[in-house]
């Protein structure tokens, strides 16, 4: 019996061709693993007798060297199987993402879903949820990086479908009232074009519309290692702003001047192109203007030092409050800031005038 390695429709894809055994050798047979047509993977030189090095289960099922797509359960029918019906596709896979609600991505601490399945991960500093542009997900996205992420992650979000500039401008200040919520996230629109990767999973179109945040997080991650301190600079405009693989837009209203001075007066990031151009983010708002960091690379710089300092200083933790210890935390402080004033971090590049650091008593109780 062969069925998809992991529960999902994926494997609706999927057939397995048993054929003679590139050996030649009696009792012994090949399986192939096909996906559209083409071998993914072929083992050859199979048997059906239990024990054997070369044993249906013990090939394919191995953890190391074994099939990522399918797993096999030899019914202890003894031989080599017929190869007079050679093919056969896998059916009946299921996704599980029919019927899924709002709930199901905001989730709930009690037993760690949706969101909150993330609590975990240490080093996450991005939060997107693709495809899911409903006003209940986009403020559960905000509050988990303000609240149980402390500040030290930056959400994504996506418009939802269909908008043009009119729309998306109610959606953010009516709709989902994000008009002025947080600087700890930014929403971009319209949607994308890009190439479809798949004809049999996504339709025949040529192109597939899809959510810009996992592209945009693409650009924000080139950005933040194209130099030391890449944090620091914003991402967007025609360089470090530029899309990769983007084939065009769900509206050409965003190409139009004046819809895009509609958008980015109420803090919507515009992605756009123009004659000779390429396509890029030609904004890096946060949703909120009035905050102490309004702009996106402003506030995940801060981030990226409050998080590098907590996890720099590890070595202080349970250790007796002395002098000793505070002038070294105050050197790893400052060497580390000095760094950083060195790559743009802040907009003097004398300390005196860029930063301070104070372990004094008026923080710390001896």
């Amino acid at each position: 019996m062969v069925e998809g390695k992991d529960p999902g429709a994926y494997a609706n894809r999927l057939e397995v061709e048993v054929r003679p055994a590139t050996s030649g050798e009696a009792g012994t047979f090949d399986v192939a693993v096909v996906e559209d047509g083409v071998d993914r993977v072929v083992f050859a030189d199979l048997t059906m007798t239990p024990g054997a090095a070369r044993h249906v289960e013990a090939v394919i099922n191995a953890p190391r060297g074994g099939s990522a797509l399918v797993r096999v359960t030899d019914l202890a029918l003894p031989g080599a199987p017929a190869l007079g019906v050679q093919t056969a596709g896998l059916a009946a896979g299921d996704d599980g993402l029919t019927g899924l609600t709002d709930t199901d991505f905001i989730g709930s601490e009690v037993g760690k879903t949706g969101l909150r399945a993330l609590d975990t991960i240490q080093d996450l500093s991005l939060l997107l949820v693709p495809g899911r542009a409903t006003a209940a997900v986009h403020n559960a996205m905000v509050a988990y990086c303000e609240g149980p992420r402390e500040g030290l992650v930056f959400a994504l979000l996506d418009p939802p479908a269909g908008l043009g500039a009119a729309g998306v401008v109610d959606y953010v200040l009516n709709t989902a009232a994000l008009g002025n919520l947080s600087e700890h996230a930014a929403i971009y629109w319209p949607r994308v074009k890009v190439l479809n990767p798949s004809r049999s999973v996504f339709g025949s179109s040529d192109q597939l519309v899809v959510a810009p945040s996992g592209i945009i997080a693409g650009v924000f991650s080139r950005t933040d290692g194209g130099r030391p301190g890449g944090v620091y600079d914003p991402p967007a405009g025609i360089d470090k702003g530029r899309m990769f693989g983007v084939l065009g837009f769900e509206t050409d209203e965003v190409l139009e001047e004046r819809k895009r001075d509609l958008v980015y007066p109420k803090r919507i990031n515009p992605l756009t192109t123009g004659p000779g151009l390429p396509r890029y983010i030609d904004g890096s708002r946060t949703l909120k203007g009035d905050g102490n960091f309004p702009y996106v690379a402003e506030r995940r710089g801060v981030s990226f030092i409050e998080r590098s300092l907590k996890q720099g200083l590890q070595f202080a933790r349970h250790k007796n409050n002395t002098e000793g210890l505070r002038a070294q935390v105050r050197r790893t402080i400052t060497a580390f800031l000095l760094t950083q004033m060195n790559n743009g971090a802040f907009r003097s590049r004398e300390p005196d005038k860029a930063f301070f650091v104070d372990v004094s008593d008026t923080l710390n109780t001896p």
